[in-house]
């Protein structure tokens, strides 16, 4: 996120926009750290699908630069693939042990 941009001609209290800056910056840091989780949690696949709503809904207003959905379907891709594999080799490994 960039500073706001504020009227062009000289500040009248310097000060004033010293404040602003550094709460915007502060603003930054949060926004940064909630999308962070907000994606994070789009990995997690235990938690309800309406949870994962309203976090795709979250990430779009927070104007993330990588696309939400995207993330979330890829996500559910890896883990569909991982518990295929899983099952398989589950599967694979009994039928084994019955051969011999």
């Amino acid at each position: 996120m960039s500073t706001p941009n504020a009227n062009k001609s000289s500040p009248a209290n310097p000060q004033l926009v010293e404040v602003l800056n550094r709460a915007w910056e502060q603003v930054t840091i949060v926004i940064t750290g909630l999308r962070s989780r907000l994606f994070r949690e789009l990995d997690d696949m235990s938690l309800d699908f309406e949870i994962q709503e309203k976090n795709l809904g979250y990430l779009i207003d927070l104007d993330s630069q990588d696309d939400p959905f995207i993330y979330y379907m890829d996500a559910i891709s890896q883990h569909i693939k991982k518990t295929f594999w899983s099952a398989m080799l589950d599967c694979g490994l009994k039928t084994i042990g019955r051969w011999y």
